[in-house]
């Protein structure tokens, strides 16, 4: 059970780093108004927050 629940915890915290990008990045790049200390921060929750779901996903399946 406990494995289960890290894994659809990773999963989770990968979907959040997936909406960081598109809501940090992605959108204000298309309406031209991107602040590049937001895009900073931005990216860098995206790689820790992946990092963490990462390890979490992997402790799930036991690895």
């Amino acid at each position: 059970m406990e494995r289960e629940y890290l894994k659809e915890v990773g999963k989770q915290l990968l979907n959040l780093a997936l909406a960081i990008i598109v809501f940090a990045i992605i959108q204000p790049l298309v309406k031209g108004e991107i602040n590049p200390i937001v895009a900073i921060i931005a990216v860098a929750l995206y790689f820790i927050i992946t990092a963490i779901g990462g390890i979490l996903i992997k402790k799930g399946e036991g690895k």
